[in-house]
């Protein structure tokens, strides 16, 4: 069985890993299924690391010793209880972030939004805290954050926590989202919060259309403005980076922070359009092995994001 194979089976497992499918949304397998694919597993992960480079010689040795994941990093320390229920009037599940609620749609269960937020803050360390070695995913540290007065641009925001984390400090923030189920979880988290969130239920794109919009026409309002650009929009970094190409380019003082481990060469396009565009960049501290990727190649490994600015 080929790795390509392999890696298509080990999608679900995968996202039973991080949390994100819940008990009640996962199908029964009965057990001699689960033996197979623990034996697929075990094939990638011998291929994974006897095919790896040694530049990625502590990964690989945590994915022989602990198994295979996406985040191939001793986790040094636990994160505190977290709190969860359900809004009766709203029928909206919700998370406690920071003493905020941080909604999540109708259709998930508490058990579900709990996990994927001790996910995003423990397992991808999206926002740091140090929970692990290190963390690819993370998008801030303290030299690279978003400042008062900033406008956070949340380019694929989901359930918007980077968002809901910084409200405070900053003037403004753009909540791009296409998928509309998150609307109503987004208009919930940030009802106090409304003059100065602005909700697009749209794709960042080169064009504008009736389900496209180009970061230009979102943000024609925010000239001379400090902005925070946060990209995680599942592969598509690319296309948004060369349709904005001329707005980054004539657009002082920004900081972006754009993933780069979706597609198996991001790492080495998303630097090459920043540069062009004259910003510095930086990756972040370590790789991700992105297992969700059905055509994930050599040596697997990914960097998690840039970090960049002009």
């Amino acid at each position: 069985m080929n790795n390509n194979t392999i890696l298509q089976k080990l999608k679900r497992y995968v996202l039973k890993k991080l949390h994100i499918v819940s008990i009640e949304e996962d199908i029964k397998i009965q057990a001699n299924q689960i033996r197979e694919l623990k034996d697929q597993i075990r094939e990638l992960q011998i291929a994974l690391v006897g095919a790896t480079l040694d530049q990625f010689k502590e990964e690989s040795l945590y994915v022989q010793k602990n198994g295979l994941t996406v985040f191939p990093y001793q986790q040094v320390k636990e994160m505190p209880p977290v709190e969860g229920g359900i809004d009766e009037a709203l029928q909206l599940p919700y998370v406690i972030h920071k003493g905020k609620r941080l909604y999540f749609p109708h259709s998930y269960s508490i058990d579900t939004c709990l996990r994927m937020y001790e996910s995003y803050i423990s397992e991808e360390c999206l926002l740091g805290g140090k929970y692990r070695e290190k963390q690819p995913h993370q998008y801030l540290t303290d030299t690279f954050m978003v400042e008062e007065g900033d406008v956070l641009v949340d380019v694929g925001c989901a359930e918007a926590l980077l968002s809901l984390d910084n409200i405070e400090k900053v003037s403004k923030v753009y909540l791009f989202e296409f998928d509309p189920m998150w609307i109503p979880a987004l208009n919930a988290t940030f009802k106090d919060y409304m003059h100065k969130v602005v909700i697009i239920n749209k794709y960042v794109s080169d064009k504008d259309t009736d389900t496209t919009i180009t970061l230009k026409t979102a943000l024609r309002n925010e000239h001379g403005k400090k902005l925070f650009i946060k990209m995680d929009i599942e592969g598509a970094e690319v296309e948004v980076l060369n349709g904005s190409r001329d707005y980054l380019s004539n657009t002082s003082n920004i900081k972006i922070a754009c993933c780069t481990y979706h597609r198996q060469h991001d790492a080495e396009e998303i630097p090459r359009i920043l540069s062009e565009l004259g910003y510095r960049y930086e990756f972040s501290d370590g790789y991700m092995l992105f297992l969700l990727d059905a055509n994930l190649q050599y040596p697997y490994f990914r960097n998690g994001l840039v970090r960049a600015r002009r």
